[in-house]
């Protein structure tokens, strides 16, 4: 807290600058959801994911009457990862369904020959 931004994110600053950029510019408010960013953690590259919304902050004692960029920024992470692990899940479970039907109408067929073989209907 309390640095400038630039330096706060320099490993994604080449992502957040335009926004910052576009906000000082007098230009609307933007935002994302779930965004995925590479930002270095512990000494080490990570992915996370972030909701976020850049909004031109209005100074009429500045020339150009924008004071600043308020950057709203949640982090959404766990919520992506746990929402991506619940669609593989339904995945994983509509494969399974398709085999086991398959295995039922192959032991339907086998009970089917057996049945004709021994002469029973």
């Amino acid at each position: 807290l309390g640095r400038p931004a630039k330096e706060s994110w320099a490993e994604i600053w080449h992502l957040l600058g335009p926004k910052y950029a576009a906000g000082l510019a007098g230009q609307p408010a933007t935002w994302g959801e779930d965004q995925p960013l590479m930002l270095d953690r512990n000494g080490h590259p990570e992915e996370a994911y972030f909701k976020a919304a850049f909004t031109p902050v209005p100074d009429g004692t500045t020339a150009s009457g924008i004071g600043g960029v308020l950057a709203s920024v949640v982090e959404t992470t766990e919520q992506v990862r746990k929402t991506a692990a619940l669609s593989q899940a339904h995945a994983d479970a509509e494969r399974d369904r398709t085999w086991l039907y398959a295995f039922i109408v192959l032991l339907l067929s086998v009970e089917w020959w057996l049945r004709r073989r021994a002469g029973l209907r």
